[in-house]
């Protein structure tokens, strides 16, 4: 079933992006370790918060809401969830309700400052600390602005509004399209944002299957959890990069025009899953330590984002 999920992601139409006015110089790539790290190192800000990345057992479903202006909810599920990061037309469109607020939160930020650091920070403190939560209201507000253009996903957004919402965000890949597709740039600002988050996402939801499956609940923080997080951690990274993998023979199917930048956004793809796989085992001591977290001057100057 999952094949046929990323199947319908690939034949689905891309929209053109808005310009972004900051890109680097220089590409840049994701250490993942390091970031997650990072990211520890805020979730630890949260000590009586259960140190879990669990998703809740229900959650605000954004499309019926959006086409109904009514409250609406669905039990979270993780099959229903992988329909979800790929859009899927019967999705439950999962919303934690604080989407608003982080958006409002971008939106005041200067130009070229919010990292992705500085973006989990704030999403953790609007979700209580939530690691789960804090990644679904990232994935969930960075994709809708992504994809405002798009009917499926009830958005209302213009050009210039999305332009100014992007250019809040710094250059995570160094070899954006803006720096002319005529020299061989391709990166797309937009795109290799919200993925990131939507991997990680995937990767913590593995950790729930549904509504009532105990079993799938615990079973990843028994005495076999170990391996269990290697199995989640494979198919996680299977996932990352079928994504884009799955682009290649669709090139055979009429004009269908899937874009450029593979290999590249199958890299924002795998650092979201080995970031996540580090959160989720250093949560539940079976990894990391304080002692190898990151210190400060890295984690607040982008020491995660190296250049090639």
């Amino acid at each position: 079933m999952d094949f046929l999920l990323l199947l319908f992601l690939s034949i689905s139409p891309s929209y053109a992006v808005e310009a972004y006015s900051y890109p680097k110089q220089n590409k840049v790539s994701i250490d993942s370790e390091v970031l997650a790290g990072c990211f520890l190192k805020e979730i630890n800000k949260y000590p009586n918060q259960t140190r879990t990345t669990e998703p809740n057992f229900v959650y605000r479903d954004n499309k019926i809401e959006q086409r109904t202006g009514k409250l609406a909810q669905c039990d979270f599920d993780h099959d229903q969830f992988f329909h979800y990061m790929i859009g899927g037309p019967d999705r439950c469109d999962y919303s934690t309700g604080q989407e608003s607020k982080l958006r409002a939160w971008v939106i005041s930020q200067s130009d070229n400052t919010i990292d992705p650091v500085k973006l989990f920070r704030e999403a953790l403190k609007l979700n209580g600390g939530s690691t789960f939560n804090a990644t679904l209201t990232i994935h969930q507000l960075l994709r809708n602005e992504a994809r405002y253009k798009s009917k499926a996903y009830f958005y209302k957004s213009t050009p210039a509004q999305e332009k100014a919402f992007w250019n809040k965000f710094v250059d995570i890949r160094g070899d954006l399209e803006e720096r002319g597709k005529d020299k061989g740039f391709e990166a797309d600002h937009q795109g290799s944002w919200y993925r990131m988050w939507g991997i990680m996402g995937y990767r913590f939801s593995l950790n729930r299957g549904s509504y009532n499956d105990q079993e799938s609940m615990t079973c990843g923080y028994s005495e076999k959890g170990l391996i269990s997080s290697q199995i989640k951690a494979l198919k996680a990274n299977s996932t990352a990069i079928a994504a884009e993998a799955i682009k290649y023979p669709m090139d055979f199917i009429g004009d269908y025009q899937p874009g450029a930048d593979r290999p590249g956004k199958m890299a924002v793809n795998l650092a979201g899953s080995h970031i996540a796989t580090i959160i989720e085992d250093s949560t539940h001591k079976r990894a990391l330590s304080l002692q190898t977290f990151p210190d400060d001057n890295v984690c607040e100057n982008q020491g995660y984002l190296e250049q090639d």
